[in-house]
C-alpha cells in the first residue's frame, strides 16, 4: 500500500517531468479516439515482449480448461513499469485538459 508521502512524491515527479506526447489537439469530441488509436502500438509491444508457452489442458469440474504459461523477463517488467508511469502521467495531464475545456465553457 502506498503512503501519502509516496503518492505526493510521485505526483510531483510527474508534474516536474510531463510525459512526452500527452498534449491533445483538435476537437474535444476526437480526443478519446486519438487516445485509443495511440495506445494500440503499445498494446502490440506488450504482446510481443511476453513469452507465451505451449497450451496445457487441465481437467476441472466444469470441464477442460486451457492454460498458457507466461514468462515475463526483467527487461519486460522494467519496460512495463516505465510504460505504466508514462501512461498514468498522460492520463493525469489529459484529464486536467479535459476538465479545463469543460469548465472554461461554463
Amino acid at each position: 500500500m502506498c503512503e501519502t508521502g509516496q503518492i505526493e512524491d510521485f505526483v510531483k515527479a510527474v508534474m516536474d517531468n510531463p510525459p512526452r506526447g500527452w498534449e491533445v489537439s483538435g476537437d474535444i469530441e476526437t480526443w478519446s479516439t486519438q487516445w485509443a488509436t495511440e495506445i494500440m502500438p503499445l498494446a502490440d509491444g506488450v504482446i510481443t515482449r511476453v513469452k507465451i508457452g505451449e497450451p496445457a489442458q487441465v481437467q476441472e469440474r466444469q470441464g477442460l480448461k486451457c492454460t498458457w504459461p507466461v514468462t515475463l523477463s526483467r527487461e519486460y517488467t522494467r519496460w512495463a513499469n516505465q510504460q505504466a508511469v508514462n501512461q498514468l502521467g498522460k492520463a493525469g495531464f489529459r484529464l486536467a485538459a479535459l476538465l479545463r475545456v469543460i469548465f472554461e465553457h461554463r
